[in-house]
């Protein structure tokens, strides 16, 4: 793909996982190959989505599996929504086209960037070049690292690591920041997105998946707004956007408080678990620097006796 004459980008936001809503968008500018003179950028499920749709990933067998396996296994034990990152691995290795890594490498201007967050400069990074499959694996686990659903921070490059949208949830190219960018989220509430749900998306949803159903449903629509835009913005699709229609039940708890009041506690719980994370993360990196000191100044000093 000629990347360095781009006439567009497309970002992609985070989302946990309503990555599916992402997957879907995904899926339906694969078939139309809007994506073949666009740059990438994404950022936690977002990142998922863009190097996928970079390395043309299997998104009808990822659903599969996450329909099928993951969301069942989640909702089947109380630790399952812990397990995220096992998940994420085994759709990665199966499902994304990771020995075709080096494609990624081979344009001037780059081709996909992937964003994470450095907790040891507490700023974000981007990736843009991948010298193994491994490499660009670690890198997309990093990027998805929500802990402590999808694991703890980890070291990258001699960086503790966690989830992109800690610093950036909604990332353009700051390499190239005239170039038109399409942005896609899968936040109902993200008003600077150009393609978001169309139908109400509960953003509980992005830590703990709902029923087998409902994730397909969600992919569905994301597929459907994706095939609008590309009406929108003068592709002939190739065939009529079907209209998954609205959710048919409903929650007590919501017919009571409102889905809109309860979301927005939601969002206020995980924007403060965010908070919490990068503090406690800060935290042990602290006293692990100070541990680390104290043993070589000689301050600490380990002994056998008693």
């Amino acid at each position: 793909m000629p990347v360095e004459t781009a006439t567009r980008g497309f970002s992609f936001g985070g989302g946990g996982w309503m990555m599916v809503y992402e997957f879907g968008v995904a899926q339906a500018l694969r078939e139309h190959d809007a994506h073949r003179n666009a740059r990438l950028i994404g950022v936690s499920a977002g990142a998922l989505a863009a190097v996928g749709l970079a390395l043309d990933a299997d998104t009808h067998a990822a659903m599969h599996s996450i329909t099928t396996r993951y969301v069942p296994q989640v909702r089947a034990s109380l630790f399952g929504a812990f397990r995220m990152r096992e998940f994420l691995v085994d759709a990665v290795r199966n499902h994304m086209n990771l020995h075709r890594f080096e494609e990624l490498n081979t344009t001037v201007v780059p081709r996909v960037t992937v964003v994470y967050s450095s907790l040891s400069v507490r700023a974000a990074r981007r990736a843009t070049r991948f010298k193994s499959s491994d490499e660009l694996l670690q890198t997309l686990m990093a990027s998805c690292c929500a802990s402590p659903f999808a694991g703890l921070p980890f070291k990258l490059h001699g960086e503790w690591v966690a989830d992109g949208v800690l610093f950036d949830n909604a990332p353009s190219f700051l390499d190239e920041p005239e170039l038109p960018t399409v942005r896609i989220s899968p936040q109902v509430s993200a008003t600077y997105a150009d393609i978001k749900p169309s139908r109400y998306v509960h953003s509980w949803w992005y830590i703990y998946p709902p029923a087998p159903e409902e994730m397909d449903w969600v992919y569905r629509l994301g597929y459907f707004d994706g095939l609008q835009w590309l009406r929108a913005n003068g592709y002939s699709l190739q065939q009529e956007p079907q209209d998954p229609g609205d959710l048919s039940w409903k929650t007590r708890v919501g017919a009571i408080s409102g889905y809109r009041e309860l979301d927005n506690a939601w969002h206020a719980v995980v924007s403060g678990w965010q908070t919490i994370v990068l503090a406690l993360t800060a935290v042990r990196i602290r006293i692990g620097l100070a541990l680390r000191n104290a043993f070589k100044s000689g301050r600490i000093v380990l002994t056998n006796e008693v």
